[in-house]
């Protein structure tokens, strides 16, 4: 693969978006987003 097509795949807003619920989010809340998630689909 190209790699400047293949930075560009790592920089669309989708990657982005899996990579920051996928790796940071967890690290920076240990869970508490998963915690949130249930606690609103319980409400439902």
């Amino acid at each position: 693969m190209d790699p400047s097509l293949k930075l560009a795949s790592l920089t669309t807003p989708s990657a982005i978006f899996i990579y920051l619920n996928g790796i940071i989010l967890p690290v920076i809340s240990h869970g508490h987003h998963v915690v949130s998630l249930v606690w609103v689909v319980s409400r439902e």
